[in-house]
């Protein structure tokens, strides 16, 4: 695309010193954005990955995860009790014993299999989060940079306008013009400098959204980004895409809670099968001079007259439905993502292909006939304002449009998880391959 803009300018600044005092001037060609060394993608995107906090939390928990796995295999306790009765040395009795508890209905393999499906879904939830990291600063670092061209365009734009009003002054004061006409110069000339401001701003703004993303201070932004917009990405074909939304870490994620909640449902109905206490020790009976030790064993078993956890199972059952219900959701909103990304996608990387191809050849040649035909008399001073400022927007709308590609080919890649067929589609080295086309 740079190299198209240059040859426009360079189209238009091609005019003779006659025509130069008689008609507008294009601009000296702006420098083509990335010329110098400055941020690329894969250094954004290294910088997002260090510091989003979201990520961080993400591969936190999956580190908790474990600690809870470890915690869930562990058996109980025993116990280790005294009881002395009478504290007389001639008449007293001791005891000390050990008691286990063990627990019956599996219930350590039902908490060990939720656990361990908590820990793989924390893993999914951590490779979403940085799909999600990668998908924003695509979309940013290509937003900030179509809004460093918009302003480059501008200041071009800008500067033609404001040739084109000095030619009109001098037109008017050799009489060859109507004065009406140096006033339509010097409006769209002001035109021109409220979009020049405009699109300041909106680079100013790009870029905050861009530092936002990175996890850095504005002020700690590198002025250039070393991006280029001449490349457009293309996704995989429609069937890969929609056979990758089974094998998402959402859908994954929202897999595994399924299998969480359905542990849990059995560990509630486990816990109705009452767990049994084992105990052994020594009793210590002291009668006068006659010291006789009791081995003590004993059985203790909870009746589940009262609680009978009917409703705890009645809940955790439920809430295992309410998973396999979720699933269902997050996978018919993963498609309908897909299909509203991959319809943006296809509409826009048509419309640029069209911009690049037709549309912007046609306004030059548009303008550079009517700039001829104003110097041999056949066209009006203001018919050469309207192809200049139609050029513009179309080299606008192009602009606009490939960064609109790209983020819609962030979100094509976050609905699929960021991979199809094992290829990882949010990388620098993906987007930015010269193959891309």
């Amino acid at each position: 695309m740079k190299k198209l803009i240059v040859s426009l300018c360079l189209a238009t600044s091609g005019l003779s010193p006659m025509a130069a005092r008689a008609q507008p001037v294009a601009a000296a060609s702006v420098k083509p954005i990335g010329a110098e060394p400055g941020l690329t993608l894969g250094q954004a995107m290294r910088i997002a990955l260090e510091n989003n906090t979201v990520l961080r939390l993400a591969r936190r928990e999956v580190d908790a995860q474990a600690g809870a796995r470890i915690q869930a295999g562990a058996r109980p306790n025993p116990e280790f009790s005294v009881v002395q009765e009478d504290f007389r040395s001639t008449s007293r009795t001791t005891t000390a014993q050990v008691t286990q508890p063990i627990e019956l209905g599996a219930k350590r393999r039902y908490r060990i299999e939720a656990s361990s499906a908590a820990q793989r879904a924390a893993m999914f939830d951590a490779q979403t989060s940085e799909a999600t990291v990668r998908s924003e600063v695509v979309t940013r670092y290509f937003e900030t940079l179509a809004a460093t061209e918009l302003v480059a365009l501008a200041d071009e734009t800008a500067k033609i306008a404001e040739e084109t009003f000095a030619a009109a002054q001098r037109r008017v004061l050799a009489g060859k013009v109507s004065p009406v006409d140096e006033g339509r110069a010097q409006i769209a000339a002001d035109n021109a400098g409220i979009e020049r401001m405009s699109a300041q701003a909106a680079l100013t703004r790009t870029r905050a959204r861009l530092a936002q993303s990175l996890g850095i201070g504005e002020a700690e932004l590198p002025r250039d980004l070393a991006g280029s917009l001449e490349t457009l990405p293309q996704v995989p074909g429609w069937s890969s895409l929609v056979a990758a939304l089974e094998t998402t870490p959402t859908l994954q994620s929202a897999s595994e809670e399924i299998v969480r909640r359905s542990a849990l449902a059995k560990l509630e109905s486990a816990q109705r099968v009452p767990d049994v206490s084992v105990s052994l020790g020594l009793k210590r009976v002291s009668d006068g001079a006659r010291v006789d030790n009791q081995a003590v064993v004993g059985l203790s078993i909870p009746l589940p007259i009262f609680d009978t956890r009917r409703g705890a199972t009645m809940e955790a059952a439920q809430r295992a439905e309410m998973a396999r219900d979720a699933y269902l959701g997050v996978r018919q909103q993963q498609r309908t993502a897909l299909q509203d990304a991959h319809a943006e996608f296809v509409s826009m990387r048509d419309a640029s292909v069209r911009l690049r191809e037709q549309i912007l050849p046609q306004a030059q040649t548009a303008y550079d006939a009517t700039r001829r035909g104003f110097l041999l008399g056949k066209f009006g001073f203001l018919d050469v304002l309207d192809a200049q400022r139609t050029l513009a927007q179309a080299r606008s709308q192009y602009i606009a449009a490939v960064a609109r590609v790209y983020s819609a080919y962030a979100s094509v890649s976050l609905a699929v998880g960021g991979s199809v067929d094992g290829v990882a589609l949010l990388t620098a080295e993906k987007i930015t391959q010269p193959s891309i086309q």
